[in-house]
Order: C-alpha cells, then structure tokens, then sequence
C-alpha cells in the first residue's frame, strides 16, 4: 500500500507539517504502525502493554506481535475511553516502580508501555495520563488510528505521548485504502523505526498489486491531497450521530465525507 515509492516522502513531510514538524514514519497499515513503534519503543517478549478492553482488535495483536502481553484495562462507562482511576488503583495496587522500570508483583513483567485509544476520535485525557505516568517509566503509545484532527487542549492528538500512530484504512478520518503512520517529537524513536529489521515486511501491502510504484503513488493521492486541505475534511458534529459524552477541553473528531 502506502510505503513504497516516490510518493511516500512527500505524504510523511506533508505529514509532519501539518503536526508540527513531529518525526514521521508510513507503513502499509495501521497494525503495523502499532507494531513497530511497539518495538522502537523498547518492548519485547515478556513485556507487558496496558491496552483498553474496548478498542479495535489490532491494537492487542500489536503488542501479541512484539511478543509481549497485554493488559487489559477497564474503560469509562461515559466515555468509552480507558479509565484512569481505575489505571491508578492498579498501579498503585498490584504494581511496583523500582531501578527505572514498573513490575506487575503476580507475573513479575516489566510494564513497558501504555496504548491510551482515543476511541471514535475523542481524546484521551492526555494530562491526566502523563500525571500519573510521570514515575513510572512506562512509554506511551498513542493511538490514534481514528482520531486524526482531534484536539485536546487545543493540542493535535498524535503528539502527547512518546509516539503515536494513525491508519488510513477505509473507515478512517483520512483513507487511501490502506496505510499508516507513526508519529514522534523524538527523533531516536523515530530512526529506531525506520531502519527496524521489521520495517521492510512492514512496508509492503496484502494487495500484490499495491507493490507497483503507480499504484502506490495512486492511492497516496487521497491522505495527500487531504493533508494539503485538512482540517476541512472533518467535522466535530455530524448530523445523526449519538456518542458518548465528550469531555470538556476536548474537540471530538469524525469524518465528514461530501
């Protein structure tokens, strides 16, 4: 799909523009994205990942991919989002932080990192995350595959954790059929990401036919040319829509298709 050929330097530069000149990564989906910014983080066998219990399957077989375990995290009946005193009581609970690294006491595993879903394209409470976060040495891997354009506090998702990834599958904010991206203010990570042994696999699509160079630089065409006229491609209240509550201090997202 999307990260082979000429086109693909283009839509991560454009990318990074439009995110404030944030490090950028394209891979062919956003599994991967997930994927491989779990390992440019650190994670390997025998890690545990926090996920929450309500997201899209991809974002477990992600960290399941690396290795790792996940741990499933209760979510907010309000929101849908992950619950962060529940999280606390967890850590304070059943977690120890010692020599640089949180240890669940019954598996004895490092805690590595977090996957707060800004579900539906509301906003995690990013704050609130980092805050309780801020001791315990567990990266954060946002993701917002369906959240491009969503704005915390007046902030773009996709740049309050360590890193963040989007997709732009079919049912996405920005789509070109398939696709993805990693997103990153540290440029370590993001070097760590692009020469990963893993990338190369990770670039290729399931379509054989997306390995040309024309058809790539074809379904590129789409997330580009939205990066170039986004934010008017989305819309915060689409008509006919019943959500979840939105929490104040957050711009909730959804595409706004002509």
């Amino acid at each position: 799909m999307l990260a082979i050929g000429p086109a693909i330097g283009e839509l991560e530069a454009r990318f990074s523009q439009r995110m404030g000149g944030i490090e950028t990564v394209a891979v062919q989906s956003g599994t991967a994205a997930l994927h491989l910014a779990l390992l440019a983080s650190g994670v390997t066998a025998d890690d545990h990942v926090i996920v929450p219990e309500s997201a899209f399957v991809a974002t477990v077989t992600a960290v399941c991919y690396c290795g790792a375990t996940p741990l499933l995290a209760d979510v907010d009946s309000q929101t849908g989002l992950i619950d962060l005193a529940g999280l606390a009581r967890y850590l304070d609970d059943h977690c120890e932080t010692d020599q640089g690294r949180t240890v669940v006491r019954d598996t004895g595993r490092v805690i590595r990192a977090i996957v707060p879903v800004h579900l539906y394209g509301h906003p995690v409470d990013m704050d609130r995350l980092t805050d309780l976060l801020a001791s315990r040495h567990i990266t954060v891997v946002e993701d917002a595959a369906k959240a491009l354009g969503a704005l915390y506090r007046d902030r773009p998702v996709g740049g309050l954790g360590h890193t963040a990834i989007l997709s732009f599958n079919g049912n996405k904010v920005i789509t070109g059929g398939a696709g993805g991206m990693i997103l990153t203010p540290d440029a370590e990570l993001a070097h760590a990401a692009a020469t990963s042994p893993a990338r190369p696999a990770m670039m290729r699509s399931t379509f054989s036919m997306a390995r040309s160079v024309s058809t790539t630089a074809c379904r590129t065409s789409t997330p580009r040319w939205c990066s170039r006229n986004f934010p008017g491609w989305t819309s915060s209240s689409p008509a006919n829509v019943i959500s979840p509550r939105v929490m104040p201090n957050a711009w909730r997202i959804f595409p706004a298709w002509p």
